[in-house]
């Protein structure tokens, strides 16, 4: 059996419709003319709008093209295709009506049945930071109740501009491992690195990447070009990394040392 079913874009009742009217080299006014229908019936279905009735699908008949076709896409395109084919039963407009009708209540209920989103989680509220902006605290032996002080909560962005005075995305912390910055930092201690200020400078801390190894070290410019990377521990394990002019390139700056965090040991 011939089958012709949801062939070149031919996916709707729509498609199927104009389709016919192409392939007939009629106008709009033409085949609403042969079908009995108006202009503005036909044109409601090639927008999609509405669906043929009955009568208008067995009016198809009449330029040799199949209803079931045009209503289903399912069987053969032409009458004539089917004529080595048992010959099909006879269905009258009632019954084509009663399937046109069933296929626009399914397709309207559908339509109305409410589209639930997936669950989701509700996003957590951001954490923030006290702040007491205007307040100091002693380092000798005064007090100030907190009851009696004005904080306001920071959140991470708001954090980083107004205290650390950075950009968020401008911002990189680490935290130290070892001891070679001892005094100036000790192992536990955070820094803060700003990615955009990458340019060396003399005896400036900076987040340096050497042979894949992330470290923080003081930059000091020899006399003749040489760039040293060295540490604040004077201790002879930490050996400064001397890169003569052709070798600097090789050490890739992440950024310089804005802030330092210290973590004080507990007291025992």
């Amino acid at each position: 059996m011939l089958i012709e079913m949801a062939i070149d874009g031919q996916n709707t009742v729509a498609e199927r419709a104009k389709a016919v009217r192409t392939e007939k080299g009629l106008g709009q006014q033409a085949i609403a003319d042969l079908l009995g229908i108006s202009l503005r019936g036909w044109q409601k279905i090639e927008r999609g709008e509405g669906t043929p009735s009955g009568e208008t699908l067995l009016q198809f008949q009449t330029l040799g093209i199949n209803p079931g076709w045009v209503l289903t896409g399912i069987g053969p395109k032409h009458l004539g295709d089917a004529a080595n084919e048992p010959e099909p039963l006879k269905v009258d407009a009632k019954i084509v009506q009663q399937l046109v009708d069933t296929i626009e209540e399914v397709a309207e209920a559908t339509a109305r049945r409410p589209r639930v989103p997936p669950p989701r989680s509700e996003p957590r509220p951001p954490k923030t930071l006290r702040w007491f902006a205007d307040n100091y605290v002693s380092a000798g032996g005064g007090y100030v109740p907190p009851s009696e002080t004005r904080g306001e909560g920071l959140e991470l962005d708001e954090f980083a501009d107004r205290v650390l005075g950075m950009r968020p995305e401008d911002m990189l912390m680490f935290k130290i491992l070892g001891d070679s910055m001892y005094p100036t930092l000790a192992s536990g201690d955070t820094v803060v690195a700003n990615t955009r200020r990458r340019e060396v400078f003399d005896d400036t801390l900076y987040v340096v990447s050497i042979n894949g190894t992330m470290l923080v070290k003081r930059a000091s410019w020899g006399d003749d070009g040489s760039l040293t990377w060295q540490s604040d521990n004077s201790d002879p394990r930490y050996q400064p990394i001397r890169l003569e002019e052709d070798e600097i390139n090789s050490a890739k700056v992440v950024g310089q040392v804005e802030r330092m965090i210290i973590a004080l040991p507990k007291r025992v």
